[in-house]
């Protein structure tokens, strides 16, 4: 993220509970970035309990503590499927909102799009 983002930054920590650390906020080039960092702080700790398909081969992740699905190497986080759909539209809505921009226009790329199931 550029350095005049850094107000994006802190709203996100606030809203989510969460710390976002210089080299990871710099790291970030896309909202989806954004999203997948604030997953992956959000995710619950240890393996999936339930099952849930990989969204790259259908394989079932439950027990899965890896954060690559072991048949094809697809990255997920542990996040029950609700939530992540939950945490997307919190996160465009602060976007919108920090930018001006319409938050309909935000649009995830068609494989996070296809894992929300957004449509």
């Amino acid at each position: 993220m550029r350095p005049d983002d850094a107000e994006l930054v802190s709203e996100t920590e606030k809203r989510f509970g969460i710390t976002i650390a210089d080299e990871e906020a710099s790291a970030v080039q896309t909202v989806e970035g954004l999203y997948l960092l604030v997953m992956h702080k959000t995710a619950e700790p240890g393996p999936l309990g339930t099952d849930r398909p990989c969204g790259g081969c259908g394989y079932n992740l439950r027990g899965t503590e890896s954060t690559r699905c072991p048949e094809c190497g697809h990255a997920y986080v542990r996040q029950d499927p609700a939530a992540a759909v939950t945490i997307w539209k919190r996160l465009t809505e602060l976007i919108a909102q920090q930018s001006g921009i319409e938050r309909e226009r935000i649009k995830p790329t068609s494989r996070l799009n296809e894992d929300l199931h957004l449509d």
